[in-house]
């Protein structure tokens, strides 16, 4: 069984991955928005603060996902771009190997 790489996969799978980051920088800004205007009417006293710290903790990490994306991405492409070259120089390599040794251009 063989293993490949389809390059033009690896990069449209990195375009996905940076085109989901602004989609999902404006659903957590809506979500923020939503839950700081209804979380209010629903909580009251300690429960209000409990939840407040939950929300700001589960924030915290929530904002950290846009840079992740798009990091993923950047290196999703570095790698398809780098297999890319590294797979046409060694075609090219196997070429002159198989002229030197007598097999003629491929």
């Amino acid at each position: 069984m063989a293993v490949g790489l389809v390059y033009s996969e690896m990069q449209a799978a990195a375009q996905a991955a940076a085109d989901a980051i602004d989609p999902l920088q404006s659903s957590l800004r809506d979500l923020g928005a939503t839950i700081e205007t209804e979380a209010g009417k629903g909580f009251k006293g300690q429960a209000a603060a409990g939840f407040g710290e939950a929300i700001n903790a589960w924030f915290d990490v929530a904002v950290t996902l846009g840079p992740i994306l798009e990091g993923y991405s950047q290196s999703l492409m570095y790698v398809a771009q780098e297999h890319a070259t590294n797979d046409t120089e060694q075609a090219t390599r196997a070429g002159q190997l198989n002229e030197r040794l007598g097999g003629g251009p491929r």
